[in-house]
């Protein structure tokens, strides 16, 4: 006879996960792509995947998975307040779930354009063709300029009349001299 052998078998450990992007209460312009990132780990196996989800507040949304660290996706939203979780899943098939974290979309606000030269009623009078100074100014509050064009209209506008290019930019400053 053979002794009795004593057999303990661990119960599976959870992973531990946490979002570390986007901070919580931050605030995304609708559509803009936002980086969003999780640290997960395992004390007794591996990590299989984490899955991000998207609840706003009617859905939770599966929006991507990772299967390799360091675990990051892209979303965008849309205008509303949204919650952000992160869910790994371990080796041997246990989940967690990171703590929420809260985002709000908000629409996208118009750039704020103005001509600076020439100014309103500028009248140029030359028997060679003129140099003249053009100059705009523009800002976004929640974004940048991507592009900054300006035109010259015929006068008096005729039914068919195209606006003409004068100047194009992709960054400031936005002078230049027409032709």
């Amino acid at each position: 006879t053979s002794k009795p052998v004593t057999v303990a078998v661990a119960a599976n450990k959870p992973p531990v996960v946490a979002l570390t992007a986007p901070a919580n209460g931050a605030t995304f312009v609708d559509g803009v792509p936002i980086a969003v990132a999780a640290s997960a780990s395992d004390p007794d196996g591996t990590i299989s995947r984490v899955n991000f989800h998207l609840n706003d507040g009617i859905s939770n949304m599966l929006m991507a998975y990772d299967t390799t660290s360091p675990y990051s996706t892209v979303m965008s939203v849309g205008v509303g307040r949204y919650t952000i979780t992160a869910v790994a899943t371990d080796n041997k098939g246990a989940t967690t779930a990171s703590a929420p974290v809260t985002v709000t979309g908000v629409a996208n606000q118009l750039p704020v354009v103005a001509l600076v030269s020439p100014t309103e009623n500028h009248l140029v009078v030359s028997q060679t063709p003129a140099q003249i100074p053009l100059e705009a100014a523009a800002s976004d509050a929640d974004g940048g300029i991507a592009a900054l064009r300006i035109y010259m209209q015929p006068q008096p506008m005729v039914e068919g009349d195209t606006p003409a290019l004068l100047a194009a930019f992709t960054a400031p400053p936005y002078k230049a001299v027409w032709p």
